[in-house]
């Protein structure tokens, strides 16, 4: 997704006026429209509870409504939701912020208990824990917290989206760099055999379908050792950003080749190791992925055996074959 300046102003402006000139908006002083108007609700395209007709020709509303992030549940929503612990914002927010919590409480709580009502209530408390979470990512600040790295932002964007901004601007320690490396080989296990493997060290290079199918029998290719891959940081040099030591983050297999590591990809790396079902439906990321697989074939080390795994239980078995006198034999 890429944006021009004269796109983001217009996101940005909207944000801030919401389309009202100084007339329209007056010295009206009550919660319930400042909370409608709130920075965090134009910037979505919402008004308050309610999506705004037309906000999506905005394409930095457009894309922003598209992430869905006010959707994901998220550490905090214990405390906004169920102890109303509003601590983590501002002074002036949290007071608009108690008023719709107020008037949330005072219209959908004591409601009688029918298939029809419960529909209704289950939809307004969706909208307004969006509505809440909007504000929360925009002003909510946990206290102990740096904006800079934010945990907030893992939840958001993914898990590993602070270690690689870290890595990015030069300001990661060698063991966060090495947390991301055994996360990388780790995925790239799991991706080749089809089962999880931290202990070992190292990875068969498989010839498999390219699915999501798991596969009992796999022929391989060779194996690279999981000590074979480092992750580098190189100079970035940009003339269009003002970003100081700013790096372009790269994944070196064997001391030889080097892959661009994107952020999209060590998102999606570390939500393999992690366990989580991820789909790719980013045609960049499908080619990036493709990419590194070919990488792998070109660096692996193997020999003239025709090798196979066996994927079992607990750990996969290793056979070779021969064919010796037109028969085939299995070590």
């Amino acid at each position: 997704m890429r944006m021009t300046i004269r796109q983001m102003l217009s996101q940005i402006s909207f944000s801030i006026t919401g389309n009202h000139s100084c007339t329209e908006i007056g010295d009206n002083s009550k919660d319930v429209v400042k909370f409608r108007n709130l920075f965090s609700n134009l910037f979505f395209g919402f008004s308050g509870y309610d999506e705004i007709d037309n906000a999506d020709q905005i394409q930095g509303i457009a894309y922003a409504k598209s992430l869905k992030l006010d959707s994901k549940a998220l550490k905090c929503d214990y405390k906004l939701f169920v102890t109303g612990d509003l601590k983590d914002f501002p002074s002036d927010i949290r007071t608009l912020v108690e008023s719709q919590k107020n008037i949330f409480n005072i219209k959908h709580l004591n409601i009688e208990s029918n298939e029809e009502k419960d529909t209704v209530f289950n939809d307004k408390d969706t909208e307004y824990r969006k509505a809440i979470r909007r504000t929360y990512i925009f002003f909510g600040q946990e206290s102990g917290k740096t904006d800079k790295y934010n945990t907030l932002y893992d939840e958001l964007f993914g898990s590993g989206f602070n270690d690689f901004m870290c890595i990015q601007h030069n300001e990661a320690e060698h063991s966060l760099i090495r947390r991301m490396e055994n996360t990388i080989t780790n995925a790239l296990y799991l991706e080749m055999t089809g089962i999880s493997s931290s202990q070992a060290r190292e990875i068969p290079i498989t010839i498999k379908r390219n699915d999501d199918s798991f596969q009992k029998v796999m022929l391989t290719n060779g194996s690279l050792k999981k000590s074979d891959f480092k992750i580098v940081a190189v100079n970035d040099s940009n003339e269009f950003e003002d970003i100081q030591n700013k790096k372009k983050v790269f994944l070196k297999i064997c001391n030889q080749d080097t892959f661009r590591l994107t952020l999209p990809m060590v998102i999606y790396f570390k939500e393999i190791a992690d366990g989580v079902i991820s789909t790719i439906a980013d045609p960049s990321l499908t080619h990036g992925i493709s990419k590194l697989k070919t990488l792998l074939q070109k660096n692996c080390t193997g020999n003239d055996e025709i090798t196979i795994i066996v994927n079992n239980t607990d750990v996969p078995t290793d056979l070779k074959l021969y064919i010796y006198d037109g028969k085939i034999f299995v070590e």
